[in-house]
């Protein structure tokens, strides 16, 4: 288990699913997709650099980023739109919600590692209920 930052696949994931709410890496790197030139199509792990134009970025995260404040306070408010708001329970963002993500993050570290993380974001974002 050497992976140190989330895939491009999750990192991309992520900010589809937290929108503007998506908090910056501490580290500032991103996954990269070239979208012209003679390297289209690529996808490279590099610092953040913006304004560049022709590549699409998307947050790197590492372990310490995703269990940060704002990035469990944004996933728990992002998940209560799915699953509240759009059952027209109106239900607001609670601190103990975040609290259960990061310690739902943690505990699935310890059980796999990063790849265990990614796993448990991708069904957190999939969830309905």
């Amino acid at each position: 288990m050497n992976q140190t930052h989330t895939s491009y696949k999750l990192s991309k994931a992520l900010k589809e699913f937290l929108g503007d709410s998506a908090p910056e890496p501490m580290g500032l790197r991103v996954w990269a997709k070239v979208k012209s030139g003679p390297a289209k199509g690529d996808v490279l792990l590099i610092d953040y650099m913006p304004g560049v134009v022709g590549i699409e970025q998307f947050p790197a995260y590492q372990l310490h980023d995703l269990l940060s404040k704002p990035f469990c306070e944004a996933m728990a408010n992002a998940r209560a739109k799915i699953v509240f708001i759009g059952k027209g329970m109106g239900k607001k963002f609670n601190k103990r919600t975040a609290e259960i993500i990061a310690h739902d993050l943690l505990n699935r570290y310890y059980d796999g590692g990063l790849p265990a993380v990614e796993a448990e974001l991708f069904r957190m974002m999939e969830a309905k209920s």
